[in-house]
């Protein structure tokens, strides 16, 4: 069976007229409805802007971080759970959470936002581009 995206009142027309057109026996059917994930280019976006505070060296108490640690500082900032994970040596830790992929739109825009703002409050300097897409 296909995947929908329903965008109108025709596209829900149509995945109405093919559900009661499907057969349920023997074995039936399964049907989820779901808000889209991010957009690939909220996705580009995130990872642009995140590399910012990586190359420009923004730093938390001292600290530099690549733009993974930074992803994971943002969705932690905004309620999303990571654990911390020992390594196979047992010698550190390393986070391990929630993924940006799995993000609604809205809840992605709301990663973008805040990284702009801290961005701001930083004084990265973002590439006039990146602030038109956000």
């Amino acid at each position: 069976m296909p995947t929908y995206r329903v965008k109108t009142e025709a596209d829900k027309a149509k995945v109405i007229a093919d559900i009661q057109r499907a057969p349920t026996a023997p074995k039936g059917f399964n049907v989820s409805c779901t808000r889209r994930t991010r957009t690939h280019e909220q996705n580009d976006l995130m990872w642009d802007l995140l590399a910012q505070f990586e190359k420009q060296g923004a730093t938390v108490n001292g600290k530099t971080f690549k733009k993974e640690a930074w992803k994971a500082m943002f969705l932690n900032a905004l309620g999303f759970d990571s654990d911390m994970l020992p390594t196979l040596d047992g010698e550190s830790f390393f986070a391990e959470g929630y993924r940006s992929s799995k993000l609604k739109v809205p809840e992605m825009t709301a990663l973008i936002e805040r990284i702009f703002q801290e961005g701001a409050e930083r004084g990265i300097e973002f590439r006039q581009d990146q602030e038109k897409a956000a």
